[in-house]
């Protein structure tokens, strides 16, 4: 082994050396006692093999009574004569069981080959790892790496509700299903899980084995001290940091030097290999705290935080340009009345009417004084549509100026109807850009009615 000290954390706790615990009978040749297509398990008929690990097969198989394709998860035979093994595969079992939710892979059925040869059925999915999935499109965006964490968060919150801890949380064990030209993800392989809610299975795992997948294993796995959600929080931080970047930010080229870089290294920044925000990676390196008492703790609050993170992102990012149209709209007491608390009030009034009726019409106030306001649609990108929402914004113009004005003269209603070129924020608002210079288009010279500019004239009398 290597120094000791590299794994030395802030408590100055040691890693007990890694005991290399074989599972029982994985040596052997397991071939010949596994089932074949065809072979009828319980209500189940076998079609074919499509995973096959040291611990367990996943075989694609039909259901008899229904006709319902599922997998079944076959323990390995040699296997089945180890009691721990076999007791951890039955708890899967009974955790999937009692874990409903939209996503995580639906528990279906149990039962035995054979005696005391186990199989889990649970639904089949159509899809491939979110490994594979990252391979083939690349780093997500920070905006689509949110989507993905919303699903596996609704997940986790589903599973430590019910004291229910994953431990071996990463892309391979997530399943990414195909919807559209995008992606809905379920967890998958509770098999490694924990129950940490006073449950007489929470003791099964054996101490002197270290279970789980270094490269994405906390901390306090590494060192055999005691886990609950949190840790499932660190394994949250690792895989949005692979989300973004496309790669693990723990990497080495053996299993000691990996649990050296997770006991003892900082994480790196995702910023340095991408463009995100210090607020996005200080979410990540919140999550891969050391010591668990420093990270979120729960899914809730991590999401918060990671959510918070990609607001923040998105009022910062550089805004796009639309064509918009926007309604001017002054409204003025006579000088004779401007002392009149009731004429002010009647102002007020108007105002308020006015303002009312361009939201009213889908028009966003993007800014507003004591005396008018300035109401922004910004138009479609098909021309005959654009076309039709600029004639209906003029039209409420001039709908207003015949509404609203008052019998008693006091107050002078001026409205303009412009169409210019708009900058818009990340939440797709007018904030920016030609149409704000309303010195170069608003009429000086104020009177009662509706002024179209000649800009927004042309806009609206083009051919469609």
């Amino acid at each position: 082994m290597k120094d000791p000290a590299k794994f030395r954390l802030v408590n100055t706790l040691v890693a007990p050396p890694r005991v290399e615990t074989p599972l029982p009978g994985a040596t052997r040749s397991v071939s010949e006692d596994m089932p074949g297509p065809g072979l009828q398990v319980s209500g189940y008929t076998i079609d074919s093999l499509r995973a096959e690990g040291g611990f367990a097969w996943i075989y694609r198989a039909r259901s008899r009574a229904t006709g319902r394709v599922v997998a079944l998860k076959v323990l390995a035979k040699v296997l089945s004569t180890s009691s721990e093994i076999l007791e951890r595969f039955r708890r899967e079992a009974l955790m999937l069981n009692r874990l409903q939710h939209p996503n995580i892979v639906e528990f279906i059925d149990c039962g035995e080959i054979e005696k005391g040869w186990p199989f889990i059925a649970m639904e089949w999915l159509e899809g491939r790892d979110l490994n594979a999935e990252l391979k083939e499109r690349g780093a997500l965006s920070p905006d689509e790496a949110l989507g993905v964490m919303e699903e596996l968060c609704a997940a986790l919150s589903a599973a430590h509700a019910l004291g229910i801890v994953h431990r071996d949380l990463k892309a391979h064990n997530v399943v990414a299903l195909p919807r559209g030209d995008w992606f809905t993800c379920k967890l998958v392989d509770f098999g490694i899980a924990k129950l940490v809610a006073g449950d007489n299975l929470s003791d099964l795992t054996s101490s002197s084995i270290v279970v789980g997948t270094p490269q994405f294993m906390a901390p306090e796995q590494i060192l055999h001290q005691e886990i609950d959600a949190r840790t499932d929080i660190y394994g949250l931080g690792l895989l949005l940091y692979q989300l973004v970047t496309g790669q693990p930010p723990f990497r080495a080229d053996t299993v000691i030097e990996v649990e050296e870089l997770q006991l003892s290294a900082p994480p790196p920044h995702a910023r340095d290999l991408v463009p995100v925000s210090d607020a996005f990676d200080a979410v990540i390196t919140r999550c891969l705290e050391k010591q668990k008492e420093r990270r979120f703790g729960s899914v809730e609050e991590f999401l918060g935080a990671l959510r918070r993170a990609i607001s923040k992102e998105r009022a910062t990012a550089a805004p796009a340009s639309e064509i918009a149209v926007a309604l001017s709209i002054e409204a003025r007491v006579s000088e004779a009345m401007a002392s009149d608390d009731s004429a002010l009030d009647e102002l007020a009034c108007v105002l308020d009417e006015a303002s009312c009726a361009c939201t009213d019409m889908g028009l966003d106030i993007a800014m507003e004084t004591p005396t008018g306001l300035l109401a922004v649609m910004v138009l479609s990108q098909e021309a005959g549509a654009a076309k039709a929402q600029a004639h209906q914004v003029a039209a409420l113009g001039g709908r207003i100026v015949r509404e609203l004005a008052r019998p008693s003269g006091n107050i002078t209603l001026t409205l303009s109807c412009h169409v210019a070129p708009a900058m818009l924020d990340a939440f797709g608002k007018a904030v920016d850009g030609e149409l704000f210079k309303l010195g170069e288009w608003i009429p000086c010279s104020l009177g009662q009615g509706l002024t179209i500019t000649p800009a927004a004239a042309a806009f609206l009398e083009r051919a469609e």
